[in-house]
């Protein structure tokens, strides 16, 4: 579906964040991307901020992410002193996605992206305002006991790849 904005939003069965991203790449034609769960919500002049940001030579460009309960309150969130590039507050160029390779099909498609993508010179800037709200709940992938041990993976997955290359 299209918004007036010309932006486009697409609804598929439950297959995973990284199918997801894929099938939403497929469609893809502008410059940028940004991805946005079903329990993301970009902030006001999110877009703005990191288009700011993403200039020159810079692959993608992140902002801070606020964590929201069931009760609205903020919980522990990064801010714009400690921002980390998670999907949903992260622009990309499009390009850059092509460049460095795809997504696999698993919850974990973009932390290993961006870990592979890094090991391969992967530029990146922040900006130091919040961008999106992501919402707490049970349900959440990334806050799971399941989750930290895939975590855990990924750093063995790039460890061994640095002591590979000596």
């Amino acid at each position: 579906m299209m918004s007036s904005l010309g932006l486009v939003w697409i609804s598929e069965p439950l297959r995973g964040a990284g199918s997801a991203r894929t099938a939403g790449l497929a469609r893809a034609n502008g410059d940028y991307v940004l991805f946005l769960d079903s329990d993301d919500e970009l902030l006001p002049g999110a877009l703005t901020s990191l288009l700011q940001v993403l200039t020159g030579e810079i692959d993608l460009a992140y902002g801070g992410i606020r964590n929201v309960n069931q009760t609205g309150s903020m919980v522990l969130h990064q801010d714009g002193s400690n921002p980390a590039p998670l999907a949903s507050c992260t622009l990309v160029r499009k390009t850059v996605i092509d460049k460095f390779g795809g997504f696999t099909v698993d919850n974990f498609s973009w932390p290993r992206w961006y870990l592979l993508a890094k090991d391969r010179g992967l530029i990146e800037s922040s900006t130091a305002e919040s961008v999106a709200l992501r919402y707490i709940h049970g349900d959440n992938v990334s806050i799971s006991e399941n989750t930290y041990s895939k975590f855990f993976d990924l750093i063995r997955e790039k460890i061994a790849r640095r002591d590979a290359l000596g």
